[in-house]
């Protein structure tokens, strides 16, 4: 497996919306992803529509939540960009702004024949895992597929068990 670069760190904003907000929001999807092409440190960028996850079908989506996914070639270029102007666009209509700091500790594959963190698969190692007497530590699980057109009668189908599972697993504290 690969390891990361030492400095490589991830961030995760989302953005609650209401009314008007929803229109500005499928705006901003169409034109930040030209305006996020040139800021030092990214990496890799992903502008994202959200869903409940309950059926990871097209009636999941949620047009009242949107997020930015990023990986940043150091943690001072992910703090950064919580004040750039992207930020401050979407957070100067939303309702709700939440953001995070991510560190990935175990990937698999490719996102629109990319890898986000280097490499196809990889894990960051036993480094990263906490001391016996640190504080819990919380886990970000992004899941993301492309589903082959064969593969989806077959895919819809178990979604109910599995979303059934990841909504009740123990300590979740948000799901999108």
């Amino acid at each position: 497996m690969s390891t990361p670069p030492p400095s490589r760190h991830a961030s995760l904003h989302l953005f609650g919306v209401s009314g008007m907000g929803i229109g500005r929001s499928v705006t901003k999807m169409a034109t930040d992803r030209f305006r996020l092409r040139s800021i030092p440190g990214l990496t890799f960028v992903k502008l994202l529509g959200t869903g409940d996850g309950r059926t990871f079908t097209p009636r999941d989506a949620d047009p009242t939540l949107w997020g930015i996914f990023a990986v940043w070639e150091s943690e001072a270029d992910a703090a950064a960009f919580t004040t750039h102007s992207v930020v401050r666009g979407w957070s100067n209509f939303a309702d709700e702004v939440w953001s995070c700091q991510l560190r990935p500790l175990k990937w698999k594959g490719e996102w629109s024949r990319q890898h986000p963190f280097g490499s196809a698969r990889g894990s960051a190692g036993p480094e990263i895992e906490p001391s016996a007497s640190a504080s819990p530590f919380r886990v970000a699980s992004l899941t993301r597929a492309r589903i082959k057109p064969s593969q989806l009668k077959r895919f819809v189908a178990a979604v109910p068990p599995v979303a059934a599972s990841a909504l009740q697993a123990p300590g979740l504290q948000y799901a999108v």
